[in-house]
């Protein structure tokens, strides 16, 4: 579990707005971050949990992660639909959406959650993402 004042100190320090689920009805939280060695944190993934698991997390990041593409998938982000590189099988998939120079890049990664259950915006309040616990 992080302590709140490091994620305060997270957020503060984003250059970017993360990605995050609209209308997620179960418990939200920050799985993770990577930060450089002067502090400047190069990427942040929330998680939103299900039952006692966290079933998808969403990455937002400076760099593109290097991939392997198995298929195209459509995602909405901000209300449009997006081509995402996918890869994946058995009720669990992975989904990129390369930053173009005018943002960064964001992974989707979900288990038992299907695509066109998820829906992305721009996270406007992290205090949800700040005062929440995801499962295990």
């Amino acid at each position: 579990m992080h302590l709140r004042q490091d994620l305060v100190h997270v957020f503060a320090d984003l250059d970017f707005a993360p990605f995050g689920l609209v209308g997620w009805d179960g418990p939200v939280g920050v799985a993770d971050w990577a930060a450089e060695r002067d502090h400047a944190v190069t990427s942040i993934t929330l998680g939103y949990g299900r039952g006692d698991r966290t079933v998808v997390t969403v990455t937002t990041s400076r760099d593109a992660p290097a991939f392997d593409e198995s298929f195209a998938l459509g995602l909405s982000v901000n209300g449009r639909v997006r081509r995402f590189r996918a890869s994946g099988g058995d009720g669990a998939w992975t989904a990129v959406l390369a930053g173009d120079g005018k943002g960064p890049s964001v992974v989707v990664a979900a288990s038992g959650v299907k695509p066109t259950a998820i829906r992305l915006e721009r996270v406007g309040e992290s205090r949800p993402y700040i005062d929440g616990s995801l499962p295990s």
